[in-house]
C-alpha cells in the first residue's frame, strides 16, 4: 500500500473520529425533549385540590387541570399520592412535580415553582358568637392549621403570640371550632366558602369568616429542578387552557370562584414577556422607539383592562359573600324553623300514646295537628319559591267574592290574634263588587302572610285588613289591600332588603319570632305576577303598613258594582 494512500485513510479515520466524538458530545448537553419520559407527579388528600378518589385514581381540580395541559403538551403522567406533602416529596425526590404549590421565596431555594397560574385566598373561620371580628383580635388566641409546613410558617410571623395548634383533618379542626378548644380555624376562602355554602354550623351556631389580606399568595406547578422544562410546558398549556375557555369549565366543574384570576394574570405574564423583549431590542434606532411607544401604549390598555375586571370580581365577591351569609342565616333559621314542630309533634305523640284519658289525648293530638300545620305551611314556602324562581307557579281565572277571601283569612288568623288579645279587623269599603274573575287561592295566601305577620310583630295593639275600590271601568275593576298592625315597625334600611329571599328586618328579629324570611318574598312574587306591587310604609316603633293595588276582571255577564253595604268585621275587641 501506498504512503499517499496510508496517509489519506489516517485523515479519513481522524475525521471520523472527530465526527463521532461531536456526536457524543452533542448528545450530552442535548436537552432531553419533554415527551422522552414518564414524570412521576405527585399528590395529598386535600379535596377538592387533589385527593384519592373511591376509584382509587388521583381525583380534583388541580388533578383535572394539571393532567389536561400534560396531555396538551405530550407529557406523561404517573401519579403518586404522597401524604408527607410537596415540599418534603419533592426534595426526597419521590417525584419529579407537583401539581399545585404555593409560591414562598425560601422553597423556590430547594425546589423549582413555575409561573403561578392561580391566586388564593387564606382566612380564619370563627364561632358566630365570638367577640372576634379582625385579625388583629386573635393575637394571642389558639389558632388551628392542617399540618402543613408551609402553614405554620406562614402564620407564625403574623400571630407571633398566639398558640398554633397543628389538627390534620379539616373536619376535626371545625369541630375544634364548634367546642371552643380553639379559638378560630386557618383555612383557604375556598374551603371556607365550600363549608358555608354547605351550610355546616355548630349545632345551629352559625361561622363567621375572618380574611387575612396580607397572606394572599398564588400558586404554580412545582418540580424538582431537573423537571424544570416539563413544569413551565404543563404551566404554558394552562395559560392557553385560561385564554380559550377550558380552565373556566374545569374550574366550574368543581365549584370553583377563582377561574377568571388566571385570564388576568396571563394577560399581565403576556404584556410583561413584550415588555422584557422590548427594552432587550432597543437600539436607540428611532424605529424601535416607535415600537416601544405603541408596545407601551397596549400594556397601559391591558392594564387598564386588567384593573377593571379585578373592579368586577370584587364586586362579585362581595355579593357572593353576601348571597353566602343569607343562604347560611336561612340554613340555620330553617333548621329551627322545621325542628321545634317536628320535636312538638314527637314529644306529644308519645305522651298521647301514654295517656288513656280521652280528653287529655284529644288535647295532644290537637296541638300535634297545629305543629304539624306550622311545618306544612313552611315547606309549602320553601316549595312555592322554588316553583316561582323556576317559573313553573300557575294561577286560576275564575269567580269569585274578594270580601269573602278578607273575611276568611280574618277568621283563620282569629286565634292568633285571640291569644295575643289583639283586636282584629276586617273593613270592606262599601260598594265593593260581590264577585272578580282572578285567582283567589294566591290572594288568599297573599293575605294569609300579611296579616299573620302583622300579628306575629304585634305585642298589643290592633291589626286591620282593609279592602277598597281603587278604580273601576264596564269590564274591569282594581282593588287596594292594605294590611295595618300597630306591632315593632320595620326601620327605613331594613325596608330595602326584606322582600329578599331568606332575608328578615335582623338577626334578632328571627331569633325572637322566628321564621325563615320567605313570607314577604313569596308575597311579593305572587303579587307581582298578578298584575300588583306590595309596598310598605313604616317606623321602628309605630306599626307598619303592607299595602298593594290588584287589577281583576269583572265576572262575565255582569258590570257596575254592588250597592250593599257589608261592613266591617271585628274579630276581637281587646
Amino acid at each position: 500500500m501506498s504512503a499517499p494512500l496510508i496517509q489519506r485513510l489516517k485523515w479519513v479515520l481522524a475525521l471520523g473520529l472527530v465526527t463521532l466524538a461531536a456526536g457524543i458530545a452533542w448528545m450530552a448537553v442535548k436537552p432531553p425533549r419533554v415527551e422522552d419520559r414518564v414524570y412521576r407527579i405527585g399528590f395529598e388528600s386535600q379535596p377538592p385540590l387533589h385527593f384519592l378518589g373511591k376509584d382509587g385514581r388521583a381525583t380534583g381540580l388541580a388533578v383535572e387541570l394539571v393532567a389536561e395541559a400534560a396531555r396538551r403538551s405530550g407529557i406523561r403522567l404517573q401519579w403518586q399520592l404522597e401524604p408527607e406533602g410537596s415540599e418534603a416529596a419533592l426534595q426526597a425526590k419521590k417525584v419529579d412535580l407537583w401539581p399545585m404549590m404555593t409560591i414562598r421565596p425560601e422553597r423556590r431555594k430547594v425546589v423549582y415553582i413555575s409561573a403561578p397560574y392561580r391566586e388564593f385566598d387564606v382566612c380564619l373561620l370563627v364561632r358566630h358568637d365570638s367577640a372576634y371580628a379582625r385579625p388583629e383580635d386573635l393575637r394571642s388566641s389558639t389558632i388551628s392549621y392542617t399540618g402543613s409546613p408551609l402553614d405554620l410558617r406562614v402564620l407564625r410571623p403574623v400571630f407571633a403570640h398566639a398558640r398554633l395548634l397543628m389538627i390534620e383533618s379539616p373536619k376535626e379542626s371545625l369541630e375544634a371550632v364548634c367546642q371552643q378548644r380553639v379559638d378560630a380555624a386557618y383555612f383557604s376562602e375556598y374551603f371556607a366558602v365550600a363549608t358555608l355554602l354547605a351550610g355546616i354550623s355548630c349545632e345551629g351556631q352559625m361561622l363567621r369568616v375572618i380574611q387575612l389580606p396580607d397572606l394572599r399568595g398564588e400558586v404554580g406547578v412545582g418540580a424538582i429542578f431537573e423537571a424544570r422544562p416539563a413544569a413551565d410546558a404543563i404551566r404554558k398549556a394552562i395559560g392557553a387552557m385560561a385564554v380559550d375557555g377550558t380552565f373556566a369549565e374545569i374550574a366550574a366543574r368543581w365549584g370553583s370562584f377563582a377561574g377568571r384570576n388566571l385570564e388576568i394574570a396571563e394577560t399581565l405574564f403576556r404584556a410583561r414577556d413584550r415588555e422584557r423583549w422590548l427594552i432587550a431590542g432597543i437600539s436607540g434606532a428611532v424605529l424601535l422607539l416607535l415600537l416601544a411607544l405603541r408596545q407601551a401604549a397596549r400594556i397601559r390598555r391591558a392594564q387598564l383592562a386588567i384593573a377593571e375586571t379585578n373592579r368586577e370580581l370584587e364586586i362579585a365577591l362581595v355579593r357572593a359573600r353576601e348571597a353566602t351569609e343569607l343562604k347560611s342565616q336561612f340554613l340555620a333559621n330553617m333548621s329551627h324553623e322545621i325542628r321545634t314542630p317536628m320535636n312538638a309533634i314527637l314529644g306529644l305523640t308519645a305522651v298521647a300514646m301514654e295517656t288513656s284519658d280521652r280528653g287529655e289525648q284529644r288535647e295532644y293530638l290537637n296541638d300535634v295537628l297545629h305543629s304539624g300545620e306550622s311545618l306544612l305551611s313552611l315547606l309549602n314556602d320553601i316549595l312555592d319559591l322554588s316553583k316561582i324562581e323556576a317559573g313553573k307557579l300557575t294561577f286560576d281565572l275564575v269567580d269569585f267574592d274578594p270580601a269573602d277571601v278578607a273575611r276568611g283569612v280574618c277568621s283563620m288568623l282569629a286565634a292568633p290574634a285571640i291569644t295575643k288579645r289583639l283586636e282584629l279587623v276586617c273593613r270592606v269599603s262599601d260598594p265593593l263588587p260581590h264577585g272578580v274573575r282572578g285567582d283567589p287561592v294566591r290572594l288568599r295566601q297573599t293575605l294569609v302572610n300579611l296579616v299573620g305577620n302583622a300579628i306575629k310583630f304585634t305585642e298589643k295593639g290592633r291589626v286591620e285588613l282593609r279592602v277598597a275600590v281603587e278604580a273601576e271601568s264596564a269590564h274591569s275593576v282594581t282593588l287596594r289591600f292594605a294590611v295595618t298592625d300597630t306591632g315593632i315597625g320595620i326601620s327605613a334600611e331594613s325596608q330595602r332588603r326584606i322582600f329578599e329571599s331568606f332575608t328578615q328586618a335582623d338577626g334578632s328579629v328571627a331569633r325572637k319570632y322566628g321564621g325563615t324570611g320567605l313570607g314577604l318574598a313569596i308575597c311579593k312574587q305572587l303579587i307581582e305576577k298578578m298584575g300588583g306591587e306590595l309596598r310598605v310604609e313604616s317606623a321602628l316603633g309605630q306599626g307598619s303598613t303592607f299595602w298593594f293595588i290588584l287589577p281583576f276582571e269583572r265576572p262575565h255577564g255582569t258590570g257596575g258594582r254592588a250597592a250593599e253595604d257589608r261592613g266591617d268585621a271585628k274579630i276581637l275587641d281587646s
